[in-house]
């Protein structure tokens, strides 16, 4: 039995022990904490027209052609007469047609809202070299940011486009990217 009494006298005060450490945690001072989120407003587009400079009579010396999606008058037409095809020396049969990107903002809200497109694009089909230019100045709307409110809106897309005197008669087009930022 001595034994037993020793054997619990040793035991008990270690098991006691362990809170008494416990006891001597330290506590910090309470820290200030913030949480945060950012919402998107969605924004949708789709393509409506792909840009058509239409059919273009060949100058031997090549030239530079502007259209101005600015300059037109109805833009619910964008294949209008009046698209302003300056040219020195080429002319455009087959009417041609502005690009359109169709947005639609939340309702309710207006964002500002910019396009960018590239600084040039290379047309391809044949030979010679025809470029796609300064889509951001004949465009409705550009690198500029622009308040636009919410609903439905259209962007049309105009350039200038030049051949040089080595293009042949044929076909030529390019796939490019246009971005949207809003905010």
């Amino acid at each position: 039995m001595l034994s037993a009494k020793i054997f619990t006298r040793i035991v008990l005060p270690l098991l006691f022990m362990a809170p008494v450490s416990a006891a001597r945690a330290y506590v910090s001072d309470p820290v200030e904490m913030t949480a945060e989120v950012a919402f998107l407003c969605s924004l949708k587009q789709e393509v409506e027209q792909n840009v058509s400079f239409g059919v273009v009579e060949i100058d031997p010396g090549g030239d530079r052609m502007v259209f101005d999606a600015n300059a037109v008058d109805d833009t619910e037409n964008t294949d209008a007469d009046d698209i302003d095809s300056k040219s020195g020396r080429s002319q455009v049969f087959d009417r041609p047609a502005l690009g359109s990107l169709k947005l639609t903002l939340p309702e309710g809200r207006t964002l500002k809202v910019a396009v960018i497109y590239p600084q040039s694009v290379e047309l391809v089909g044949g030979s010679g070299r025809v470029i796609l230019t300064e889509m951001d100045k004949n465009s409705t709307y550009n690198s500029t940011p622009k308040p636009m409110d919410g609903g439905d809106h259209n962007i049309y897309i105009g350039g200038v486009l030049e051949y040089d005197e080595a293009t042949v008669e044929g076909t030529y087009s390019a796939e490019f990217e246009v971005m949207v930022t809003y905010q």
